[in-house]
């Protein structure tokens, strides 16, 4: 079976114009609304967050589990394909609708790459999958790494579905020089190991560095 190359894409604040998370507690609690009086319950997380005793990984678990409890798989799904549908109607940028288009007329497969859990990932027609979704079994997250931010999301990328006939996104590996598109500074070794960076909207500080290392810089609305 002929290898196809894989551009591959961040979700928050790349795709979307806001970092998903927050709004996709907002929905669940909304739809379990007697959950907003377990908010007082959150408070001791974020201090501990705030003084470092635990990481990002944790914290959202954490909230996860206290906002959603522990569904069943049926009502997971059903909120994730509800909030879906929603991040599609309100938060994707019109730039990365026309940019994930072109990439599949070029005959690449598109994944998502992302430090959110699994479950939450977008999953648009127009876009292949969450390499971690296909990671876990579990339908509530943990913290095993794959939620960890830099170090989980290059993990991903380097592993996506090898067996299903799908090159990464790594240098050489994509003849036709397919992309990574990402916003923020930690996804640098990312970039680094791509064929194609595409630095989208990001902050003034590592707009200048993106630059300063060649890196081409977009800005999306």
């Amino acid at each position: 079976m002929a290898k196809q190359a894989i551009a591959i894409y961040d979700l928050d604040l790349t795709v979307t114009r806001v970092a998903t998370f927050t709004p996709f507690l907002l929905y669940a609690v909304v739809r379990a609304p007697w959950r907003a009086l377990l908010a007082p319950l959150a408070l001791p997380v974020f201090v501990a967050y705030g003084l470092k005793l635990i990481g990002r990984s944790t914290l959202k678990c954490a909230l996860l589990h206290l906002f959603l409890g522990r569904p069943r798989r049926a009502r997971l799904e059903a909120l994730a394909e509800g909030f879906a549908a929603q991040v599609d109607d309100r938060y994707i940028r019109a730039e990365a609708r026309a940019r994930i288009a072109a990439d599949r007329a070029a005959g690449c497969r598109l994944a998502v790459a992302t430090a959110s859990s699994g479950f939450t990932c977008v999953r648009w027609r127009s876009v292949w999958a969450s390499t971690m979704s296909s990671q876990r079994k579990s339908p509530m997250p943990a913290t095993d790494g794959y939620n960890s931010g830099r170090r989980g999301k290059l993990l991903c990328r380097s592993q996506a579905a090898p067996d299903r006939g799908v090159l990464p996104a790594a240098r050489g590996a994509c003849g036709a020089g397919y992309p990574l598109y990402s916003d923020h500074a930690s996804d640098a070794p990312s970039f680094e190991a791509a064929d194609q960076a595409v630095v989208v909207s990001p902050k003034a500080g590592f707009a200048q560095d993106a630059l300063q290392r060649g890196w081409p810089v977009e800005t999306w609305r």
